[in-house]
Order: structure tokens, then sequence, then C-alpha cells
């Protein structure tokens, strides 16, 4: 492997590096009331800059002249000259102290990002631990080593912008600057009263130590399963990796709630952050609800320039906020569940856990074993229950029942643990039929699925979208679940397959959905959660994705998928009316409507473009959503922004595009010029930065 050039390598590097961490905690600052406050603490200033460009220049050439075996294409260059500045620089920001344990743990947990580094390094017959016990005294050496040409010094540093955890520490000491020239640039006498965003001031939201969510309502027959792997979690180092996967509805998202709420009670883990990747990953949202949910109401993803920049800048939030609230267990270890991984989210989960917390351990669920293999996890297979299994689970919900009589019915339905639900439920609500007891109506539904779906029955014609693979056993349950309701509520099931995917909902959008009263829609929701066809979760509603797949597919075969969407629009506009409405600070009333309206918006935008000549319907819908749209763009531009494999791009100016089409068609002067503003606006804004947001496709290991 050739060695490269040392001074070129670290005069391209180093210089790039230490300008983009010193300066993301000011990107917002320059040209803004907070520009002052901030020079003020010297982190604008260029000698901060060259101070520490010199200290890790200096420090590399040393090091590199010392142990040249290091000096190996694609290990310095790719890795040791990033890896080591980048954890350096974020170390002193945040007031601490580098050691070489903690390097080596840094380098251990980069590396699990890396196969092909690391696999070079193993062929080197290289060690993360040497390399930093190597380092870490030469840089320490460097930061008490005078630098000519500089009047700073490290310590000098450190107590003159008096750094803690994260800018927002330092933006809360200046409190009285910060006030004092908002009201000379805006003429206002606004109180600051919580964080920053862009150029607006929202309430500070509290900060939290991340908890597990709830238990589910149900847990049954996995027990030996869960213990098995708490144990070998419980015995594994802080930043091993456990793969669950197995087919979907089998049990595994049920199972990690259990467990994180068990280990987090048990204090095994200090906190535990979770994450619902699906088969949409959206890298920003996630970061921005942990960071937002627990540590900076403030945090905003676009003000980085890329996804790991601003996975870095979580993790030193959320590091921050567990010191702070968390309470201080006997091992200091965090869990970080990222649930429902697909093989398309490998790079979301590789730049999640980059957030992740210092001593995090990964629980990963996946129906893919690809996924567990190609993120270097420990793969645990979750498989269809046992008929023991399958006892145990069924007799929480039919607990009059005796075992052999369950054991027919986990037989019939293969041990799949949804499909076992779903009969269940549908066994307890069935009614008798006349002359018929509770046995006898047992006996009628066991045979019900050891007969499976009717010859030539549309249920088996049955085809689900792209990536959803129909499960035998489910199908079946889910036939005589849906075959047991009556025809209004088989319709009202059916519209639920047009919402977005594994989104929750609340009841005002149900009812708008299925055209009916508010005051009527609770107890239409019910008869399909006591079936199991819906959940309450989230402070709304959610449906399981392969239920929603399920639904979706009744619902084009029915031909009414256009007529639901529609229903669908009408509301999501009403919804988008409300940012005009509600002040900036009330703005976190309509998060649990963001994916259904970003999911309107996009197929509005879809359609609109296909079409040389929109329709009446389309046209109004598209007309209105863009425009209720422009304040929520404008206010949050970090939402223009939409994930395209492993790249983000401005995709929503789609949005503005469409209701320029409609407003011009339709010789709307006024709304016509107004867009066009905001298309100028925002191609400024993104236009400028689209640089900033290339994230470049990364090959899987």
């Amino acid at each position: 492997m050739p060695k490269l050039p040392l001074a070129k390598l670290i005069n391209d590097l180093v210089p790039e590096l230490v300008a983009d961490v010193v300066k993301h905690f000011a990107q917002l600052a320059e040209g803004t009331p907070f520009e002052k406050p901030l020079k003020a603490t010297g982190f604008l200033e260029p000698d901060v800059l060259d101070y520490l460009k010199s200290v890790l220049n200096d420090s590399f050439v040393i090091y590199f002249e010392k142990h040249e075996k290091y000096r190996i294409d694609g290990i310095a260059d790719k890795f040791l000259i990033p890896a080591l500045t980048l954890y350096c620089l974020n170390t002193w920001l945040r007031g601490d102290s580098l050691t070489a344990q903690k390097v080596q743990q840094e380098l251990d947990r980069l590396l699990t990002l890396d196969a092909e580094t690391r696999k070079q390094i193993q062929q080197q017959r290289l060690s993360t631990e040497q390399i930093a016990k190597d380092f870490v005294p030469i840089v320490e050496k460097q930061l008490t080593t005078p630098r000519q040409h500089h009047h700073q010094t490290f310590d000098g540093i450190l107590t003159r912008i008096k750094l803690k955890q994260t800018a927002q520490n330092i933006l809360d000491g200046f409190q009285s600057i910060l006030q004092e020239e908002l009201s000379q640039v805006a003429g206002a006498s606004t109180t600051i009263d919580g964080n920053v965003s862009g150029a607006n001031v929202s309430p500070k939201s509290e900060r939290c130590c991340p908890k597990p969510p709830p238990l589910p309502d149900k847990f049954g027959g996995r027990e030996e399963r869960l213990q098995q792997i708490v144990a070998q979690i419980k015995a594994g180092n802080d930043t091993a990796i456990t793969a669950l996967h197995g087919v979907g509805g089998i049990g595994k998202t049920t199972l990690a709630r259990v467990l994180a709420y068990r280990l987090h009670d048990e204090k095994i883990f200090r906190a535990v952050l979770w994450a619902n990747v699906t088969r949409d990953p959206n890298i920003s949202s996630i970061l921005s609800g942990w960071v937002i949910g627990h540590a900076d109401s403030a945090f905003n993803v676009s003000n980085f320039p890329d996804l790991e920049q601003a996975a870095l800048a979580a993790k030193n939030r959320l590091d921050g906020v567990i010191d702070e609230k968390c309470e201080t267990c006997e091992s200091p270890r965090v869990l970080v569940v990222l649930d429902d991984v697909w093989d398309n989210g490998l790079e979301a989960a590789r730049t999640l856990r980059l957030a992740c917390p210092e001593h995090t351990t990964v629980l990963i669920t996946t129906r893919s074993e690809n996924v567990a293999r190609n993120l270097n996890a420990k793969a645990e297979s979750l498989t269809y229950m046992t008929l023991d299994e399958a006892v145990g689970l069924l007799s929480l919900y039919l607990p009059e029942t005796n075992a052999i009589t369950l054991r027919r019915l986990g037989t019939a339905l293969g041990g799949h643990a949804l499909a076992m639900e779903l009969a269940a439920r549908r066994i307890q609500k069935e009614g008798n039929r006349p002359k018929e007891n509770d046995g006898q109506k047992l006996e009628r539904c066991i045979r019900d699925y050891e007969v499976g779906i009717p010859a030539g029955n549309p249920f088996n014609r049955l085809k689900l979208e792209q990536g959803k693979d129909k499960e035998d056993n489910l199908t079946v349950s889910l036939f005589h679940s849906y075959e047991s309701l009556g025809i209004d509520d088989q319709c009202r099931f059916r519209a639920l397959g047009v919402l977005a995917y594994d989104a929750p909902f609340d009841a005002e959008l149900v009812a708008a959905l299925w055209d009916v009263p508010i005051e009527e829609v609770y107890d239409l929701i019910n008869s399909l959660r006591l079936l199991s066809l819906l959940e309450i979760r989230d402070n709304g509603y959610r449906q399981h994705p392969l239920l929603r797949a399920y639904a979706y597919a009744l619902l084009n075969d029915a031909g009414e998928t256009q007529a639901a969407f529609d229903r669908y629009t009408r509301h999501i506009i009403e919804v988008t009316e409300r940012f005009d409405q509600l002040p900036l600070e009330q703005w976190h009333e309509l998060e649990l409507h963001l994916p259904h309206i970003h999911l309107v918006g996009d197929l509005l935008a879809e359609r609109c473009q296909a079409l040389e000549t929109l329709d009446e319907t389309l046209a109004a819908h598209a007309g209105e959503f863009s425009w209720n749209i422009m304040r929520y763009l404008n206010r949050r531009p970090e939402a223009l922004f939409v994930e395209v494999g492993n790249q983000r791009q401005p995709q929503r100016i789609n949005w503005f595009e469409m209701g320029l089409k409609v407003w011009h068609a339709a010789n709307n002067l006024e709304r016509e010029a107004s867009t066009l503003n905001n298309i100028g606006g925002r191609g400024l804004l993104w236009g400028s930065s689209a640089r900033r947001w290339r994230s470049t496709s990364k090959p899987c290991p």
C-alpha cells in the first residue's frame, strides 16, 4: 500500500476540519443578532482557529515521523487524520480532556462503521490501542508548548471562551447582550425565553433524560427468548451491536420495547433512545426528534454541512443532557434501539450511530439478516413461535381456553405472533350464532383458520406494495378478521391504507377520512381497535405497517384510492392553514401531522408534474396546499430537503412550483408573484447551501 506525502496530507485535511468543527457552533451567528455575543466568547476569532490548526499540524507531523507505519493510503488520509482531528476538537470544545482510553474507544467505534479501513488495519497488524497511546502524549505536549506567532494558549482559550458542553450554554450566558441586540435590530422588547432556531426565537423545551417507550399492552410466550437476549446484552461491552431479525409481524418490536423498558428499570442502562427507522428512513427527523425532545429545542439539522456533522452535533448535545439529567448507574451505559431497519436503511443506521452518546449499546430490529451482517452486528433471530410459546401468547387473550385448543390455534396460524393476536381478538369479539355456545364458537373459528381462505376469494389475489411480501398465516388471519367486519367497517379499514406509512394519526384525521362526525368516530375506531386492526400510540393511533399494506391493497382492489386520497388531502389542507393561524411557538402541536403533510404534498406535486392540464379538484388542492405551506417552508427550510438514496436534495421546492402552475393557469397574478418570490428566496437558500448538503454515497462494507 502506498505511503502518502505527509506535508500535503496534513495541510489539506487538518485546516478544513478544524474550521468546520470550531465554527459549527456558530454557523447561524454571522450576520444575525447573535454574532456579537459569539465574537465576545472568541468563537469567531481567526487566532483560535490558527492556534488549534497549529497544535494539530505539529502533532501529526511528530506522530507520523515517529510511527511511519501508519502513513498508509486509506488509513492515514481517510481514517486517522479525520478521526483524530474531529475527536480532539469535539473533546476540547466540550471542555474535556483527552485520554488514551477515550481515544481508543472512539477509534474502535468509528471502525465498526468502516469495514474497509478495519480490514486494512488488521492486515497491517496495527492497533487502535497503540495508536491512542502513541498519539495522546504528543498532543498533550503540543498543547503546553508555546507556539510561535501565536499569543493564545490552550488554557487561555478555555478560560476566555468559557466553553462548557454546547453552544446553548454560551448563549445562556449572554442573555442581556442578546436582548440588547434583538431590541436594536428588530425594535422589539421581546424577552428571550429559550433557544434560537435560524432567526426565530421559540420557547425553550424542558431538558430531560431519554427514556424507553412504554411497555406494550400484552407480552407473552417469548420470556425465555427475551432472557437469552437480555443476558447477552448485559454481558456485552459498551459498543456492542445486536440485530434482532425475523419476518414482519413476528414480534421483534414488541420484544425490543419490553427489553428496553426492563433494562432501564433495572438500571443496566441510564438512558434509552428509540428510533423508528422504517423502509423510508428520515435521518434528519430522527436526529431532530432525539435532540429537540431531550436536549436542545433550537437544534436544526439544516444548519450543518451534512448529515454526519449533524449527527456529531447531536451526539454532543445528547452526551450533555444525559450527564446532566439522567440518573447515575453503576455502569454509564446507554441503549439505542434502531427499530425496523430495512436493507435501504444501512446508511441511515450508520449515520445514526455517529449520534449515539458515549457508552452506547445498539439494538437493531430488522427483517433482513443482511442488515445484521452489513452492520457487523451480532445476529439474533426471532422465529415463528413454538407451540408452547403460542399458548403463552394466546392465553393472555383467551385465558379460559385450555392449552390443547390453544395449541390447535397456534398450529393453524404457524406461530406467527401478529396473526395469532388478530385471531384471538376476533374470537373475543365474535358473537355466537343461534344455538351456538362459546365452545362451539371457538371450534368454528379455529376450523376457519385451519381451512384458510376459500378458493377464488379476492383476498388471495391481493398484491402488496413493492417491498412488502405477503405472509400466508397473517393473510389467513386478517381475512377472517376483515370478513367479521360489517360492510361499512370494511370500507373504513381499507381507507386507512391511504395514510402515511407507519405514522401516527389523530381522531380528527380519521373522522375526515371516513367522512363521519368527530363525536361518532371514537366508537368506530374502537370497533377496529378491539380487533387489533388499530392500536393507540403516540398520543393518537397507529396501524401496524403490515396491516396498512393490506389495507392499501384492498383499497386499490376496490377502486377507492382516489376518493380516499381526496378526503385525506382536504383534511391535511385544513391542517396546513394552522401554520398561519398559530404563533411559531405553538407549531409543536402540528408535529403529529408532519408525515401526512409531507406525503400529501409530495403526491400532489408528483401528479401536477405528470399532467400538462390539471383537473378542477387537483388544481384546487395543489393551489391551496402550496399557498398554505409557504410559511412552514420559510420558517423550517430543512423540510425542503428529501433523502434520495444517500443524498439530501431540496426536492420540495416543487411544492412551490405546483402552486405557480395553478396560479399561472388561473391568471391569479397576486399569488403567482408571491409564489415566484418564495421560489426565488428558497432558491437562494438552497442554491447557496446545496454544496453543504451533499452527502456522498458510501459503498456497503
